[in-house]
This record gives C-alpha cells, sequence and structure tokens, in this order.
C-alpha cells in the first residue's frame, strides 16, 4: 500500500486500538465503560472491545512493519 490508504489505515488502527484498551479498562476499573464504542452502540459486549484491540494491534504492526520494510529498501 502506499501514500494516504496506508496512513488512513494505521491512523485507524491506531483509533481501534485506543478505543479497545480504553473500553477494558473501563469495564475493569470502574462502572462506568470509557471511549466513544458506547456512545455508538447501546451497552456492547466485552468481546466487542478485545476484538477493536486485537484488530487495532494487527493493523498497526502491519502498517509499521510496511513502512519499516519500504525505508529499508
Amino acid at each position: 500500500m502506499k501514500g494516504y490508504a496506508k496512513g488512513f489505515l494505521g491512523l485507524a488502527g491506531w483509533f481501534a486500538l485506543i478505543q479497545g484498551l480504553m473500553g477494558l479498562g473501563g469495564r475493569f476499573f470502574t462502572d462506568t465503560e470509557w471511549g466513544l464504542l458506547h456512545r455508538w452502540v447501546d451497552t456492547p459486549p466485552l468481546w466487542a472491545y478485545v476484538t477493536m484491540l486485537l484488530v487495532g494491534a494487527a493493523v498497526v504492526a502491519w502498517c509499521e512493519m510496511d513502512r519499516k520494510k519500504a525505508n529499508a529498501g
């Protein structure tokens, strides 16, 4: 991937990663939910936050590896 698409995909990955972390943090440490997902979907299940965290981490890792590969050669 090149250009704006890779940058946008990396940004979306970071967004998903942070929302997953915030949702899990809110569920485990307080009685309220943090982040934006609970504002868009009425009481999302715990697996939704875990899925967002894992998908976001995978997308960010893929974009970073692709960026390093492009810079190396």
